[in-house]
């Protein structure tokens, strides 16, 4: 989180994807896009985009479980504002739809 408590930063040595996974696809072209979203992750205003709406919807209480959505659905929801380098898209574009939040 900012320091202003407005958006979800990824602190230094943080990741949002498990970098395991950017490895594991299978084709060099798909693990190529896997790499160029883990890498390129700008703050996130909670609220906006894939990890500023599963933050929102699952809370940010340490008590909460984790939070499961699938992309597809967010991604065809008008009411969910989406990032402006599509984001979201790119991971559902290399196979993920299965994303979750875990607060803590």
């Amino acid at each position: 989180m900012s320091d202003d408590d407005t958006k979800l930063t990824r602190p230094t040595g943080g990741c949002w994807m498990n970098p395991i996974f950017a490895k594991s696809l299978p084709s060099e072209a798909m693990c190529e896009k896997a790499r160029e979203i883990y890498e390129n992750a700008d703050d996130c205003p909670i609220g906006a985009g894939l990890a500023g709406t599963m933050a929102e919807e699952g809370g940010m209480n340490i008590q909460n479980n984790v939070h499961w959505r699938r992309i597809r659905s967010l991604l065809d929801d008008p009411f969910i504002m989406k990032e402006p380098g599509q984001r979201m898209k790119r991971v559902y574009n290399i196979g993920i739809d299965i994303v979750a939040a875990v607060p803590f």
